[in-house]
């Protein structure tokens, strides 16, 4: 049995929870050790994965300041899965990842954690330290529950026992007294322990840098001068490399600005990954410019200047952007088949070493979606350049990564196909519909090409329902599969109305969680088929839905997002979490994200995105919800 990714259950801290508390999940030594062999017996009779046909497992390594991700092969002994692996000697905090498919046991999102010990076989200090690191960085991308206190509270400890863990730690405990105390009470604590590590004599350049944009961050502007000041005094060199970097990247003239990167690459050569990228973004920049304004030979020399990852980007948003407009097709071809062979050439030999923080399987799948994206530009300009038929084989290519899921690559695979004659044209579409991969555009498509065979309307009508009806059961079955078993966190937030609104009080309903913003697209293109969903279960006494606007950088927020409900005739129960306080609870990494929550408070299903269809976005709510109100 072999592992792969995604959400991570972390292993309790050995001062916080004896190991004997853990169920389903045993750690050999108990009190582990940097640089020792750790075996993990997991439980999945037991657990929330018991129905699982496969159990993966990762381990997460919180080294230093880099977390580094172990695969770890697995073996089965009777109704328990054992994984062994070597911790790294500097370790600080071990993590174990479980799950099966898009399910997992993170301890009803509360996160496992364990503390690597010293010798003695006592806690490390610092590892409680590392553990809020851990926590506070990672949790929303682990699906855990956002509970800043408690990185708080395990800080106070590591700097009680340890007093200079302080200074390491001070950004990480700034972030987690704001998140927990917000408001003035918050503010002024996280401004006197800025002062505090100010003050601090050994405070290195980096932590300096941190601590001056901590206070730009709060608006603390004459702070942040005065910071910097001491900057420029204790760091001289740095100082004046951020000056030039600074002159060099505001530089409104492209030519300008291109020698004055030319010069600081020259002066200050980077040193590290850090620097490097950030020198690449500047020249993706201008390249980017120098695209719109079709300026060829100044483009050619500075893309000369990018890495080939950054080159393959810029070319592949330039091309699309002229194909748009109809505009330079010769030159969007080039640049467009230029990017696709990059990416293609990045699946079998990627040119860099696969990030710390992914499964070789993320990693791989990252890879595939670059291509994907570029071999969809390039496919929509072999179409507008008279060549349908080619720019179907790579528009193939780019549905199949995506495993049918974009309706845009889609629609734009099967467009081709009929410019094209294609004789395929009726088995893709069938295909799709099976899949429940089809937008009205294509039905249409389909409807004419049965009707093509002098084969009656009343036919297709009944043919039609028929795929429609295996595709829904197909459907059906594939998200009971995905159905989860979270309690959801509980949240009392305001309506546009002044209204009080909490999850407790809609406790016995189904409860649809939509969070959105009003700069988000993807959230604003799905909204017509969120009012079509709202219609259909208006009635319905047994179902609510729940908009909440979070992520809002407006100064009226409830203004905001009251003029955009109400200009575009939403009837949506839009509720305002202006603390972002919800939105970070539910461990949200982007939106739209949608939750449906059962009538016991239990989260069962999490939707991200949209797939630009308002047919399938209402289809897979109704499935979901119907599955959520037969939950056991």
């Amino acid at each position: 049995m072999r592992n792969t990714l995604f959400l991570f259950a972390f292993l309790l801290p050995c001062s916080l929870a004896a190991q004997s508390n853990w169920a389903n999940l045993k750690i050999t030594p108990a009190q582990p050790k940097p640089g020792e062999a750790i075996r993990i017996e997991y439980n999945w009779l037991g657990g929330p994965l018991k129905d699982a046909e496969t159990i993966e497992m990762l381990v997460l390594e919180y080294v230093e300041k880099t977390p580094e991700l172990k695969e770890l092969d697995l073996r089965s002994e009777g109704n328990r899965v054992v994984g062994t692996y070597t911790s790294h000697p500097q370790t600080l905090v071990a993590g174990i990842m479980i799950q099966a498919g898009e399910r997992r046991d993170n301890n009803q999102r509360k996160g496992y954690f364990i503390q690597m010990c010293d010798a003695s076989k006592h806690p490390m200090p610092e590892a409680l330290a590392a553990q809020a690191v851990l926590f506070s960085d990672w949790g929303r991308l682990l699906d855990l529950e956002n509970q800043p206190e408690w990185a708080l509270d395990w800080l106070n400890q590591a700097f009680v026992a340890r007093p200079d863990l302080k200074k390491k730690y001070f950004n990480t405990y700034v972030n987690a007294t704001l998140r927990a105390k917000r408001g003035d009470d918050g503010k002024r604590e996280a401004l006197a322990v800025l002062e505090e590590m100010e003050n601090n004599p050994s405070l290195s350049e980096s932590d300096l840098n941190s601590l001056i944009n901590t206070y730009n961050r709060l608006k603390e502007t004459n702070k942040a001068t005065a910071a910097r000041e001491k900057f420029k005094s204790k760091f001289p060199d740095a100082a004046a490399r951020q000056d030039r970097f600074r002159a060099a990247s505001t530089e409104s003239d492209l030519s300008k600005r291109e020698a004055l990167l030319d010069a600081f690459k020259k002066d200050f050569p980077p040193k590290n990954d850090e620097e490097k990228n950030a020198l690449e973004q500047q020249y993706a920049q201008i390249l980017g410019q120098l695209g719109e304004q079709k300026s060829w030979q100044a483009f050619s020399a500075v893309a000369a200047k990018t890495s080939a990852a950054q080159r393959a980007n810029a070319y592949n948003n330039i091309a699309w952007e002229l194909a748009e407009k109809g505009e330079d097709l010769a030159m969007a071809q080039k640049l467009a088949a230029e990017a696709t062979a990059w990416a293609k050439r990045e699946i079998s030999a990627p040119a860099d070493a696969k990030p710390a923080v992914l499964t070789k399987k993320a990693w791989d799948d990252r890879r595939k979606n670059t291509y994907a994206m570029y071999a969809d530009t390039y496919a929509y300009i072999l179409d507008k350049a008279g060549d349908p038929l080619k720019a179907s084989e790579y528009q193939a290519e780019a549905v199949a990564i995506n495993e049918y899921g974009n309706m845009d690559f889609n629609e734009r695979f099967t467009g081709y196909l009929e410019r094209a004659g294609s004789p395929d044209l009726r088995h893709q579409l069938e295909g799709f519909i099976l899949k429940g991969a089809a937008s009205a555009k294509m039905k249409e498509q389909f409807q004419k090409a049965y009707l093509a065979e002098d084969k009656s309307s009343t036919g297709y009508a009944v043919y039609l329902a028929a795929l429609e009806r295996i595709a829904h059961n197909n459907r059906r079955e594939e998200l009971l599969k995905k159905m989860l078993d979270e309690p959801a966190p509980s949240f009392t937030l305001k309506n546009l109305k002044g209204e009080t609104v909490s999850l407790e009080k809609l406790r016995g309903k189904v409860v649809v969680v939509d969070f959105w913003a009003t700069w988000c697209g993807p959230c604003k293109a799905s909204f017509p088929g969120m009012q079509q969903a709202v219609d259909k279960y208006q009635s319905d006494p047994n179902v609510a839905f729940v908009f909440v606007d979070t992520w809002e950088n407006v100064a009226e927020k409830e203004k905001n997002a009251n003029e955009f409900i109400k200009n575009n005739g939403y009837t949506f129960n839009v509720l305002m979490d202006n603390d972002n306080k919800v939105v970070t609870s539910f461990g949200v990494s982007g939106i739209p994200t949608k939750f449906v929550v059962d009538g016991k408070g239990k989260i069962r299903f999490k939707s991200i995105g949209y797939s630009g269809s308002a047919d399938a976005l209402v289809e897979e709510l109704s499935l979901m919800i119907e599955a959520a109100k037969a939950a056991p």
